[in-house]
């Protein structure tokens, strides 16, 4: 379990795991980690229904890996502009398809580098960029 403590969160560079984390709650997991450059494992989101300021304010962000088809909630991650290529493919791999609308939330410098089939992938599953 992580939890939320600000002067540990605050020179925090790494979580490591040797097995996939599903996670339960995604509330402020993360949150004011920013010094946080790497999730390792893959991240098991099909229990979360909520990301509240899951990633707010992880500046130095690059790496984490999402199971495909277990994000059933928006999610935003706007603190974090240097997601890298793989990171981004993973989030969006990451969305199931779902009935109501939901969106991705990216800094501005990450959602740059989005691309148009990922777009494409992201609608295709009910899930808009912003």
């Amino acid at each position: 379990t992580i939890r939320y403590e600000a002067k540990t969160m605050e020179r925090l560079k790494e979580i490591e795991s040797e097995f996939n984390a599903k996670i339960g709650s995604c509330t402020y997991m993360c949150y004011d980690a920013v010094s946080l450059k790497e999730i390792k494992g893959v991240l098991d989101f099909s229990e979360c229904t909520a990301f509240t300021s899951f990633f707010n304010n992880c500046e130095a962000l690059e790496e984490f890996r999402v199971l495909p088809n277990s994000i059933k909630s928006s999610i935003s991650i706007p603190s974090s502009p240097n997601l890298s290529a793989e990171t981004i493919q993973s989030i969006v791999d990451g969305f199931a398809t779902s009935e109501t609308a939901l969106t991705l939330t990216l800094h501005a410098t990450a959602k740059a580098k989005v691309t148009e089939e990922q777009i494409a992938q992201l609608t295709s599953k009910n899930c808009s960029l912003a």
